[in-house]
């Protein structure tokens, strides 16, 4: 774990790192919408295999490259990427849609929070359960991921598994939502410091905060991938699966 935070040092890696934050940089600035969805579909592809290399024992990240494959390279990563948020989340999304159902929260209110994250719904202060299962999501997602990345979308129907699992290697687990923790409120901090209150996005200063804010976010993005790639291969003998 120590080494994945040093990931940059090898050449190769830092190079792919480079690619990756000049692609980011400019499409967060790009007025074209689809250019946007078509890389973040296709980062969520490199995301999986992030955590895969992590859970080889690789120390290189992962090449980018796209082979034209549309389903396989960009839609269906996608859609297990989603899959896997909307899983954790359900508890935050039938509390959500049950008390907008009977007036207790405002449409009006929760949407703008909801397409703001997960840092923003982790600022709702009105209504203590919203912050509370945003929390207990966020617990549940990196066994979720790893389960979607390794065992597949199937293995998501299998809860009582996860717990089993998550029981049986509770330290690795706990480091692991620790770092996750820690790599959220940096992301989270940095977002609140570098954005500025009003001003053009164009400006020279935007345009560097926001290179800024997407080098460090990629950054502690791809530690964190291989943070759970890592959690499976050093416990893996603890899952409740038999991936091999």
């Amino acid at each position: 774990m120590l080494w994945t935070f040093l990931f940059l040092s090898q050449p190769s890696n830092l190079i792919t790192f480079l690619a990756l934050w000049f692609l980011f940089s400019i499409a967060t600035l790009s007025p074209f919408f689809l250019i946007t969805i078509f890389l973040g579909w296709w980062y969520a592809a490199f995301r999986f295999e992030v955590i895969l290399s992590g859970a080889a024992g690789d120390d290189d990240i992962p090449d980018i490259s796209f082979s034209g494959d549309f389903w396989n390279e960009l839609v269906l990563p996608a859609l297990k990427w989603f899959i896997s948020w909307l899983f954790v989340m359900m508890p935050l999304l039938v509390y959500l849609i049950t008390n907008i159902a009977n007036g207790s929260i405002s449409v009006q209110i929760i949407v703008p929070l909801a397409l703001g994250g997960v840092s923003t719904l982790l600022q709702f202060g009105s209504d203590p359960w919203i912050p509370i299962l945003v929390v207990v999501g966020m617990v549940m997602w990196p066994i979720s991921i790893l389960c979607v990345t390794i065992g597949g979308l199937g293995t998501l129907l299998r809860f009582d598994l996860m717990l089993v699992t998550m029981v049986k290697s509770f330290g690795g687990y706990i480091v692991t939502l620790i770092l996750l923790g820690i790599a959220a409120g940096i992301a989270i901090a940095f977002e609140l410091y570098l954005t500025p209150a009003g001003g053009s996005l164009f400006s020279a200063d935007a345009i560097i905060n926001n290179a800024i804010k997407v080098g460090i976010n990629l950054y502690l993005d791809i530690v964190l991938m291989r943070i759970i790639g890592l959690y499976y291969r050093h416990f893996k003998n603890k899952f409740a699966w038999d991936w091999g």
